[in-house]
């Protein structure tokens, strides 16, 4: 297969264009998550010009770890699948504070799916476990994914949480929910 080179050059792709490019883009067995980066950029100048068919989603992420960058990612390989992920990150290590507090960013953006992702050394599960009951009874849809799981499923990749949670292509069984 020919490796598709995305032109960064371009200041504001079409959304055809930026389409067939995310079409392009995940059929690479060797994309980067900076050409996801781009293309998120990109796809936040055309949310006006989303077709009607599209579903649309709203998907927070919180976590004891960095998690910069799967925002951006897990847009683009939504959009793939025609839906519109409009996201939210979390503060780095701010997951109990965004729980706890009505205030939070996590309740002003009210999302359908929160993925809570933690790393286990450190983690008192009996706390994570409740803050995801106190996330369930507000009716939200909460995935909690420990670290050690995807560590476990994906050794031969695992190399930083970054390269493992950062990259979809790597690990698109950590979010089956979707």
């Amino acid at each position: 297969m020919a490796v598709i080179k995305i032109d960064r050059t371009k200041f504001i792709m079409s959304f055809n264009q930026l389409q067939l490019t995310i079409s392009d883009l995940v059929a690479q067995d060797n994309s980067s998550v900076a050409d996801h980066l781009f293309l998120s950029k990109q796809l936040s100048a055309q949310i006006d010009k989303l077709p009607d068919y599209f579903r649309k989603i709203k998907v927070a992420f919180l976590s004891n770890f960095t998690l910069l960058g799967l925002p951006e990612v897990f847009r683009i390989r939504t959009l793939f699948h025609n839906i519109w992920a409009d996201t939210y990150l979390g503060p780095y290590s701010q997951h109990i504070q965004e729980i706890l507090n009505p205030g939070s960013g996590l309740y002003k953006f009210q999302p359908e799916l929160i993925y809570f992702l933690v790393d286990q050394p450190g983690s008192d599960e009996d706390q994570i476990n409740e803050l995801v009951g106190n996330l369930s009874v507000k009716g939200f849809k909460v995935k909690l994914i420990w670290g050690s799981a995807i560590k476990e499923k994906f050794p031969d990749h695992w190399q930083t949480k970054y390269k493992e949670l950062g990259d979809l292509r790597l690990a698109p069984q950590a979010f089956p929910d979707f």
